[in-house]
């Protein structure tokens, strides 16, 4: 994760999904939190390293997946604003 605003900001939640232009999906609407009691606000210009695991059965798909046939959605971004 990397935040490329200016703009501090922990609790943050969202949807991702990514998978290929077929429709097939590695991951979909797969809903993350990132807690700042964990892992600590998310300041400006800052990189957060994160690990997915891949679903069991999906790890020729994800191995399968191009630049060319990428399908990536972030949905339901929200944070709260560091004080």
């Amino acid at each position: 994760v990397i935040n490329k605003t200016d703009i501090a900001m922990k609790n943050i939640q969202y949807k991702l999904s990514y998978g290929n232009k077929k429709g097939e999906m590695v991951w979909d609407q797969n809903y993350s939190v990132l807690e700042e009691d964990v892992f600590g606000p998310l300041e400006p210009n800052a990189v957060l390293p994160l690990t997915m695991t891949v679903p069991k059965g999906k790890t020729d798909l994800f191995f399968s997946i191009t630049n060319d046939d990428v399908s990536i959605g972030l949905d339901e971004f929200k944070y709260e604003k560091l004080n």
